[in-house]
């Protein structure tokens, strides 16, 4: 694939791929929850752990830190562990800190 110093290849959940200028984009990490039931958003990075709250298909998230399977994501006020299975934006094996 082509790179340019100043414009990033982005994709939206549907697979629609274009370029974009990177100054119109943020560096804050934001993924949006998968199609499907209300996903789980832990107290902590662990199914067992309490369901802080429930998040609809299509509630976009900021993401603080990923890794083993599971994204701390903040939505509005909220936050939590949501596995990064529920999200788009996020790849399987993905590790941000």
């Amino acid at each position: 694939m082509k790179t340019y110093p100043n414009w990033r290849m982005i994709e939206d959940p549907e697979g629609t791929q274009g370029w974009m200028l990177v100054s119109l984009l943020s560096d804050r990490r934001t993924a949006i929850v998968k199609p499907g039931d209300p996903r789980p958003i832990h107290a902590k990075a662990d199914g067992a752990s309490r369901v802080r709250f429930n998040a609809e298909q299509g509630v976009v998230g900021h993401i603080e830190h990923c890794g083993n399977g599971w994204c701390h994501i903040a939505v509005g006020k909220r936050e939590g562990y949501i596995r990064v299975s529920d999200i788009w934006g996020v790849s399987e094996g993905e590790v941000i800190d």
